[in-house]
């Protein structure tokens, strides 16, 4: 399995801080109204009182990595969850991890969790409909924790985390080749979101299928296209991706 070029990784780089200057002048206004609000909704309702952004660790690029989402959940079904997570439950979620990674992730277990499920707050329940409890993760990107394009990163419970030592993945009885996957940085969108419709609510389990295929052309491109050509499409799939949110057709 060959490794991306670094000219490419490097070139994907700049392209995202590029990128940065005006998504983040559209970011940072909506920032600040969800966060007031939040101060104004735990003001009214005291169940919807809690950390307004959540930090949350997931698997991307073969390790684990810190991204970050308005909260969702109302904190008290976090909590209720949390007990979900005893010693055993910990170790078999990160032992595919690096050895520095499982150490982190002992220490900081609670932020395993996914923010889904359970009764949604006022505001997370208006941001989920127009797709922007995602929105802090431009700041993820800034810090150089994700890309702008790329595989998403995925919960440590879901299947595509743990391929054998080979690389594959085993989904409903199917084996795919999964690997190239780690080769690549986590990403805030992707060919797989750009391509979900509403064929991939009514099955799920075959777009999650078809997902892999498409991580892998992404990962093709990388690898073989030339600099210039890893920019035009990552504007593509941004380009794409915005439109679609407009739409409200969801990513």
């Amino acid at each position: 399995m060959r490794a991306v070029p670094r000219r490419n990784l490097a070139i994907k780089r700049v392209c995202d801080l590029v990128l940065l200057l005006p998504i983040l002048a559209i970011a940072l206004p909506l920032f600040v109204l969800i966060w007031l609000g939040y101060r104004l909704s735990t003001l009214l309702f005291a169940d919807d009182r809690g950390e307004i952004v959540r930090r949350v660790h997931r698997q991307a690029g073969g390790r684990a990595v810190p991204i970050h989402k308005f909260r969702v959940a109302k904190q008290v079904h976090l909590h209720a969850r949390a007990h979900e997570l005893d010693d055993e439950r910990v170790e078999w979620l990160i032992r595919y991890l690096p050895a520095r990674d499982q150490a982190r992730l002992r220490r900081d277990h609670e932020h395993l969790l996914e923010d889904a499920g359970g009764e949604p707050t006022r505001v997370g329940r208006i941001l989920k409909q127009v797709y922007l409890d995602e929105l802090p993760q431009v700041f993820d990107v800034l810090l150089g924790h994700l890309s702008f394009v790329g595989p998403r990163p995925l919960p440590f419970s879901d299947p595509r985390t743990r391929p054998d030592p080979e690389g594959r993945i085993t989904l409903d009885g199917e084996t795919f080749d999964y690997g190239p996957r780690d080769l690549l940085p986590g990403g805030l969108t992707g060919l797989y979101q750009t391509n979900k419709n509403a064929r991939a609510l009514r099955d799920y389990a075959t777009f999650r299928k078809e997902g892999v295929a498409l991580d892998h052309q992404y990962y093709e491109l990388l690898r073989d296209a030339s600099p210039w050509q890893v920019v035009a499409r990552d504007v593509w799939i941004v380009l794409q991706t915005l439109r679609i949110v407009a739409e409200h057709k969801g990513v």
